[in-house]
């Protein structure tokens, strides 16, 4: 027996009621045409309309070969009809993003006003920053800007004297609201604070006897 949604296709061809459906792609120039209220006249426009071979076939009980053959010998087939009918309905987004953004998390207009040593500084830092296992996320312009605001630039570098970015809270990562320009010493010293008081919070993690413990033998 003939399922719904078989029924539902013929109810869309137009199969039986009178009237041929009309075809949905106009690129679709047949050969010849079917005969009006034919079967092949019915699989014509649901393949106009951009339905797969598979469901049509199921609907009139023929295999997909068989309704590629009744499609072709009408001048249809996947670039008229079907498939391409399909794309232009639901066409696919772009996966593939501009480097500024994929790359950078920036828009042109903010790419363009970074020189060229922000760029390279700021693929480095990220580098670093993941290497380290730190969660990073920050934008170039977000990174950009908390240097040229701190006005530090000209000093930025290695050594206690010198000046990098670092996080407000040392449990979290690189993120917005997270980031700052210090001295490396000040820096340092927060880190080296962060991690004793890690230290002291953090249970005994084993109760194995050290070295040189003599351990009593069991009674039998």
């Amino acid at each position: 027996m003939m399922d719904r949604a078989s029924r539902h296709l013929l109810e869309t061809a137009g199969l039986g009621t009178g009237h041929g459906g009309q075809g949905t792609c106009p690129a679709a120039m047949a050969a010849a045409r079917p005969p009006e209220g034919s079967r092949d006249a019915a699989i014509c426009n649901l393949y106009r309309a951009g339905e797969t071979l598979s469901s049509i076939g199921a609907a009139f009980e023929l295999s997909i070969e068989g309704v590629r053959k009744i499609a072709r010998r009408y001048g249809l087939d996947k670039t008229n009809a079907g498939l391409a009918v399909r794309k232009l309905s639901s066409p696919r987004p772009c996966k593939s993003k501009p480097a500024w953004e994929r790359v950078y998390g920036c828009s042109l207009l903010a790419f363009r006003d970074a020189t060229y040593e922000e760029r390279m500084a700021y693929l480095q830092h990220r580098t670093n920053a993941k290497r380290k296992g730190l969660v990073w996320a920050l934008s170039l312009t977000e990174w950009t800007s908390l240097w040229r605001s701190s006005g530090k630039w000209s000093l930025r570098g290695q050594g206690p004297r010198k000046y990098g970015m670092t996080r407000i809270d040392p449990a979290r990562g690189l993120v917005p609201g997270n980031a700052r320009i210090a001295k490396n010493a000040v820096s340092l010293r927060r880190a080296q604070t962060h991690q004793a008081a890690r230290k002291q919070v953090a249970p005994k993690s084993s109760t194995m006897p050290g070295p040189g413990t003599v351990q009593p033998f069991p009674a039998r």
